[in-house]
């Protein structure tokens, strides 16, 4: 009771948004109210950081409708929806039944992250330090497979990386709120196409922190009782200079259905 009562005080503005008529030009009338509901969300510790970035998602599947039938007074109307959602936690058991897919975490990040950022990022030596930090993490060999490498993932996950994260939790929502300013999420940086964007804006945040939270994972199984802040820094200096900017990161969007909102959850979820 006491964490649903901490969230509609936070979610009470938007709790109790008037309906207004929005006249035509005016389309972002309501672009900081949508901003607010996205860095709310992110920063709701009642929730685990997985299941905020999923109520996250399906908000950002909504925007197409308002657009769709040009109604953008109906934009009060959907925060007031999502902020009752989330305050009220009435999709916690839902989400809790959502299964752990450890494996296709990492075939995801040797897949996708070493595909793209070894092949097109060769040159940033930080990057591939890394990379190599994760693949002594989890066991990882070529000639291997990946069996051995979800077990010694699953392990370095419960045993170094979630107590770490558990002492730090501003850390990864700290890299959230900063991508949410820096795209200016979920509008992205195109005012012709922004009430176009935000379900493609949030799969990419999703892409970029899939791959963070999966190498980190990693990378704490490596460095074990020694993994520390400074590590997570270095990770997400160097993977903001590697995606930042770049279109071919887009081009992983399908990866085995990572489109589709459910399976970006089971991708977060450990």
């Amino acid at each position: 009771m006491a964490g649903e009562e901490i969230g509609r005080a936070a979610y009470s503005r938007l709790l109790t948004m008037p309906d207004q008529v929005v006249p035509s030009g005016r389309e972002f009338r309501y672009f900081w109210d949508v901003r607010e509901l996205c860095l709310l969300l992110v920063q709701d510790r009642t929730y685990p950081l997985w299941q905020r970035l999923f109520l996250l998602g399906m908000f950002c599947k909504r925007p197409g409708d308002v657009v769709g039938a040009q109604d953008f007074g109906r934009t009060p109307k959907l925060l007031r929806d999502y902020a009752e959602i989330a305050s009220s936690g009435k999709l916690r058991a839902e989400m809790d039944g959502i299964p752990v897919r450890s494996a296709a975490q990492v075939q995801m990040v040797v897949q996708v992250a070493f595909g793209y950022l070894r092949q097109q990022k060769a040159e940033l030596c930080r990057i591939q330090e890394c990379l190599q930090d994760f693949l002594d993490g989890v066991g990882y060999e070529s000639d291997s497979g990946l069996e051995n490498c979800t077990c010694r993932y699953g392990d370095a996950y419960r045993q170094y990386y979630e107590p770490f994260m558990q002492e730090h939790p501003h850390l990864l929502e700290n890299y959230l709120i900063n991508h949410i300013f820096r795209v200016m999420f979920p509008f992205g940086q195109d005012p012709e196409k922004a009430f176009e964007r935000p379900q493609h804006e949030f799969l990419l945040m999703c892409l970029e922190f899939a791959v963070l939270k999966g190498l980190l994972i990693g990378m704490a199984g490596h460095y074990r009782e020694a993994f520390s802040q400074e590590h997570v820094v270095k990770l997400v200096q160097s993977l903001a200079k590697s995606f930042e900017h770049d279109l071919a990161l887009g081009g992983t969007l399908n990866w085995q259905g990572l489109s589709d909102v459910n399976c970006v959850a089971a991708l977060l979820k450990n």
